[in-house]
């Protein structure tokens, strides 16, 4: 077979170091649509990033090319950087180390593409600790 064929599609979740509320309302429309380039560039597709003061979502096709992890050190990486480079006056920007992935089956898509979508309104009501804990106790 002289092609791979892959549908990888993963639900990502991080946080700013150490949960700093640093992702504001100016900094995020530019933001989100830089990691989506990032993950176009690595053959990927974001079909939404999203998120809050403190933590980022992401629905992405992962390509044949990558791992989750790789794919991700990409996108934390370069938009760190972008963020130091073109906002000079955010140096305590930075990315938590890790992240948390879900495969997403295409049944569930729709519903994952709704949460990441009403991030905002979602965490007026619940904390990112909480509910990333009720989604690891989930699996």
């Amino acid at each position: 077979m002289p092609h791979s064929l892959a549908d990888l599609l993963i639900h990502v979740i991080f946080s700013t170091k150490d949960r700093l509320p640093i992702l504001d309302d100016d900094l995020r429309p530019k933001l989100f649509p830089y990691m989506a380039g990032i993950v176009r560039e690595r053959a990927g597709k974001a079909h939404i990033i999203n998120g809050t003061k403190d933590h980022v979502h992401l629905l992405v096709s992962v390509p044949t090319s990558l791992s989750a992890a790789d794919l991700m050190r990409y996108v934390k990486g370069s938009s760190s950087r972008w963020i130091h480079q073109e906002l000079p006056g955010r140096r305590e920007f930075g990315w938590q180390r890790g992240f948390a992935a879900f495969s997403v089956s295409r049944s569930r898509y729709q519903q994952v593409y709704e949460y990441i979508a009403r991030q905002e309104e979602h965490h007026r009501q619940i904390s990112f600790k909480e509910k990333l804990t009720t989604f690891l106790k989930k699996q």
